[in-house]
């Protein structure tokens, strides 16, 4: 019998060995959380993806705090508890605490940095203004009694750069670009879908309503640092208005067209790009041949006549 447990202990303790070689050759990571209950809820999380440079933007830097909601169901949802305060991830902890139930439970789980509101169809996030960056992720059937994993998602449109150039010969001053309507909504993390709600006045993204902006060479191009904007995806009407000059004519003009903004896209408007190559398309700002005429002459000297004088002495 002392042989039997003799060789045993020395089967465990080699096959621990191999064990954790195998661990530090794969390099595997196994998040452990700071005075981590096994019964306490606890996540990790990924990165939102960084879309531009603006500094207002969520990031895993700036991500320390987000709200959490608990559900049961799958089709039609049951709360568990709602908008509890989860901080430090990875490895931080609910304040006040949240614990798995003693049996196990199969609960889904929905995040954002925005307040939710909870609803047996899906958990939703209710957008009011266009100046906040706002993140979600969801974990359905979440594992018991583990380290769940939150990958958050942006869901609005950021507002990236506006680029224009002036056409060959001309210059482009007081440019104002604006996008309107700005709508609200509600966004179902559950479905991963948007429900426009009202409208309301232009925003300018470019330049301001009595302000705009110079492109000072002819032929060159200017283009505007990203703006500080998040916006409910879907179409807009894009309004541009600017004065073409070549020497001392000067006209304002005043173009719109309808844009398509993409969720979780940095959206960057390059005016105009007719064939959608990411390039200027400098003949269609219109072109201000159609205006801009010089001043022409034709010319032509008449030819003397003969005119005979008739003399009479007297």
């Amino acid at each position: 019998m002392d042989e039997y447990v003799r060789i045993m202990n020395r089967i465990t303790k080699y096959s621990l060995i191999a064990l954790l070689a195998a661990v530090a050759c794969n390099k595997v990571d196994i998040p452990v959380a700071a005075d981590y209950d096994s019964n306490e809820i606890v996540f990790t999380t990924k990165d939102p993806k960084t879309r531009g440079t603006n500094v207002s933007e969520v990031t895993s830097a700036n991500l320390t705090t987000f709200n959490v909601v608990a559900t049961s169901g799958t089709s039609t949802h049951t709360l568990i508890w709602d908008n509890g305060v989860f901080s430090g991830s990875p490895g931080g902890n609910f304040t006040g605490g949240k614990y798995w139930p003693a049996e196990e439970v199969s609960w889904n789980f929905y995040a954002s940095n925005a307040a939710l509101t909870f609803s047996a169809s899906g958990t939703t996030v209710a957008i009011a203004n266009a100046d906040t960056d706002v993140v979600v992720a969801k974990k359905e059937s979440a594992s018991y009694m583990t380290i769940n994993s939150l990958t958050f998602e942006h869901i609005l449109c950021q507002v990236g750069t506006v680029e224009m150039k002036a056409p060959e010969g001309y210059t482009v001053s007081n440019l104002r670009v604006s996008l309107e309507p700005i709508y609200s909504g509600t966004y179902n993390i559950k479905a991963g879908s948007w429900a426009r709600g009202s409208a309301s006045a232009a925003v300018f993204i470019f330049g301001t309503a009595t302000a705009g902006l110079d492109i000072a060479t002819a032929g060159g191009a200017v283009k505007s640092t990203d703006n500080d904007l998040w916006l409910v995806p879907g179409n807009y009407t894009l309004t541009a208005t600017y004065t073409i000059s070549k020497g001392d004519f000067s006209k304002e003009y005043s173009k719109n067209a309808v844009v398509t903004l993409v969720q979780g896209q940095n959206n960057n408007f390059i005016l105009p790009d007719t064939d959608g190559d990411g390039q200027n398309d400098d003949s269609n700002i219109p072109d201000p041949s159609n205006d801009v005429k010089d001043i022409v002459f034709s010319i032509e000297v008449t030819p003397w006549g003969e005119n005979d004088v008739p003399v009479n002495f007297s």
